[in-house]
């Protein structure tokens, strides 16, 4: 986890079907208009990141035009990249009053692959 700018950044890997995957987020700062972007290190994967057609500013937007809401309206709102079962996407979260949404955004299209809310208290 590093810190830049008042941004937070992570990555992290996990192992799926006998290779590693690794996910890079970027939480957002509450500020309004988010700039930096997540620094890649070399890694085998760091060019499968580079294969996404849309950026992760791009995805967060999807995913809140989709739920009706502004970035302004809404907490806690973090979104990272992955390739999941080789798919290249973003997830998105964030939280509405007492509800968290959960989005699985494409990174080539730009298409809502899955989306879901649960109460808090769930």
């Amino acid at each position: 986890v590093l810190s830049v700018c008042g941004f937070v950044a992570a990555l992290s890997w996990d192992m799926n079907e006998d290779r590693v995957e690794y996910a890079f987020a970027k939480i957002f700062s509450p500020s309004p208009d988010p700039v930096a972007e997540v620094v890649i290190p070399e890694t085998s994967q760091a060019g499968a990141f580079n294969e996404k057609k849309i950026s992760q500013g791009k995805a967060t937007e999807i995913a809140l035009a989709d739920a009706g809401f502004k970035q302004s309206e809404v907490t806690n709102l973090y979104a990272y990249y992955e390739i999941d079962d080789g798919y290249h996407q973003y997830d998105v979260r964030f939280f509405k009053g007492e509800l968290e949404y959960e989005y699985a955004i494409d990174a080539d299209s730009g298409a809502v692959m899955e989306r879901d809310m649960d109460h808090i208290y769930d």
